[in-house]
């Protein structure tokens, strides 16, 4: 069969949502559907590789952006109720509500010094020159709630 990279404890929502439609065998059609590709797409589900930005942004309507980010073992925070028909084709995080949130930090050495982050790994960031990483989203998430990063605030319905 398949044999998980990561420990059963540490698979996240998003992750059981990949393995549940490959053990149902669906997982090839689920990436033939969304055009993506099923070799990428079946290391994400194992956690090999973490899943692009774009393509948490893609997927939003049918797997929830906070789930790539919260295990299993932790309970799923509540966030916002998001309207997903929205405006934006493509992923541009300067439009989102974590990023217009962190444009509004004016000390960003202090930010990271408080939060205990990496000054150099986030100023690309803030400056709207880099686009965030799973990994920075990941490093943000005490800060910003994840699935803020995909959705502007145009889109909260609550």
């Amino acid at each position: 069969m398949y044999s998980l990279k990561t420990k059963k404890k540490d698979i996240t929502y998003g992750q059981r949502k990949l393995l549940d439609l490959l053990d149902h065998r669906k997982l090839m059609a689920f990436s033939r559907e969304h055009n993506l590709s099923f070799v990428y797409v079946f290391n994400i589900a194992i956690g090999k590789n973490f899943p692009p930005p774009v393509m948490i942004f893609n997927l939003r309507s049918i797997i929830p952006p906070e789930t790539w980010f919260f295990k299993e073992s932790d309970p799923l925070p509540p966030g916002h109720i998001y309207s997903i028909k929205s405006a934006y084709k493509d992923w541009d995080y300067t439009k989102s509500i974590a990023y217009k949130a962190f444009q509004k930090t004016e000390n960003l050495k202090g930010f990271c010094r408080d939060n205990d982050l990496q000054y150099t790994s986030l100023t690309l960031v803030h400056r709207g020159k880099r686009a965030p990483s799973f990994q920075k989203i990941k490093l943000l998430m005490n800060v910003f709630y994840p699935a803020d990063w995909f959705f502007s605030p145009d889109e909260i319905k609550d």
